[in-house]
């Protein structure tokens, strides 16, 4: 038995917690209080998205808060491999962590964090009055499925009428590409681990490349894989394919960006069993 607090001035809600893979827990959900308490992060406006992770011990690794000016709130929390996603509802404008600008009234928000919690996309579906968000799933074709109950008519991003003063309302999305990275030159990374890595098949091409670049990779056995971007600062940029790769399957990842200066850029492929850098 388990029993976990943690909390702040004003008031925290948990919808949702999933398990991590070092065997420890993240808990989203949504929250009013600035840095205080357990939170880390001041709030972005109103209501938050905030997500604290903790190890096996019940230990606190990190918190991240994601939101926008006005009033966001979480009501599910999900992981894709070794990735995870949060979704709600909200109605803030563009700015802070939301990208889109507001449809009107309350509209879904779908956020996409990678596994070191820095924000990889966002997503906002909506029309005039209000949407409530209320589950999200990835799926085994990949893309996401968001479900809710919607107060509009046929416009916005709904495409059918409502049957009457409210309906339910499903939403699937794709799995977004990754921005475009323009890049001169592959280089090799060293990865730290305890053990021995083993070298994974991985090519890189084009190289140098302008608008898009593809990372084709195949690994031994069955595992849930991610491939993390890194600039040459080590800052994430983005992340492709966070998913379950089949046992001696090639997968080619592509990722589009042509806003992206040129220069060196390191994709990192990591699963339960091995790591490789190109």
């Amino acid at each position: 038995m388990h029993y976990l607090l943690f909390q702040n001035i004003l008031n925290e809600t948990l919808t949702g917690i999933v398990t991590t893979a070092n065997k420890g827990f993240l808990l989203g959900g949504t929250s009013l209080s600035g840095q205080s308490g357990d939170k880390s992060e001041g709030n972005r406006g109103g209501s938050d998205f905030w997500l604290i992770s903790v190890d096996k011990n019940n230990n606190k690794l990190w918190d991240k808060t994601y939101g926008g000016s006005d009033q966001d709130g979480a009501y599910s929390l999900g992981r894709s491999g070794n990735a995870y996603f949060i979704s709600g509802q909200g109605n803030s404008p563009a700015g802070a962590d939301k990208t889109a600008a507001s449809r009107g009234g309350k509209e879904f928000w779908f956020l996409k964090p990678d596994a070191n919690d820095a924000k990889v996309w966002d997503k906002t579906f909506g029309g005039t009055i209000d949407e409530e968000l209320r589950a999200s799933i990835y799926t085994q074709a990949g893309g996401y499925l968001l479900a809710g109950r919607s107060y509009f008519g046929k416009n916005g991003d709904k495409r059918q009428d409502s049957q009457g003063d409210s309906a339910y309302w499903l939403i699937k999305i794709a799995l977004e590409k990754a921005p475009a990275l323009a890049m001169r030159q592959v280089t090799a990374s060293p990865t730290e681990t305890t053990a021995p890595a083993k070298k994974l098949p991985v090519h890189v091409y084009p190289n140098s490349f302008r608008e898009k670049v593809k990372v084709c990779f195949t690994l031994p056995q069955t595992e849930a894989t991610i491939i993390t971007v890194y600039n040459g600062q080590g800052q994430v940029l983005t992340t492709l394919f966070p998913g379950e790769a089949q046992a001696n399957r090639t997968y080619e990842a592509e990722g589009h960006a042509p806003d992206k200066p040129a220069g060196i850029y390191f994709f990192k492929i990591t699963n339960a069993a091995a790591a490789s850098a190109a």
